[in-house]
């Protein structure tokens, strides 16, 4: 009895810790972002509503061969750049010219499927900020 239940507790730790992997190719594809959160409270109340403004009006597109565009109220012509997805840490890395040098925007995934993604960026002391995205 000791044995099955020894067993089935490492069994249990081992599928606990184990992370699903992120599927890169299902990114590919044009995402609109439906939902934003903030968890910054140093931010006044007023760029944090200018900030889910700007994000619930935006459009991520990836393409095949690691490039991008984003399309928001703010970038309505849309801007475009590389990106690079780091598989250990489930991080996309997204590298623009606004026009005013490179901009450079990085999200940890938390999730991802064919139809929606969440992504956090983390924004160091000031704290952090989420989205989800829903496949176009």
């Amino acid at each position: 009895m000791k044995k099955i239940t020894f067993q089935l507790a490492l069994l249990t730790i081992l599928l606990w810790s184990c992370k699903a992997q992120i599927n890169e190719n299902e990114l590919i594809g044009t995402w609109k972002v439906i939902e934003f959160n903030s968890d910054t409270p140093e931010l006044s109340p007023r760029i944090i509503e200018s900030a889910k403004v700007e994000a619930l009006s935006s459009f991520y597109s990836f393409q095949n061969e690691k490039t991008f565009t984003k399309k928001s109220d703010y970038y309505s012509g849309g801007i475009k750049g590389k990106y690079q997805f780091i598989v250990e840490n489930s991080l996309i890395k997204m590298i623009s010219d606004t026009g005013n040098g490179n901009e450079i925007e990085e999200y940890r995934i938390e999730s991802l499927n064919s139809n929606s993604m969440t992504w956090t960026q983390d924004m160091g002391e000031l704290g952090s900020l989420s989205m989800t995205l829903e496949k176009e």
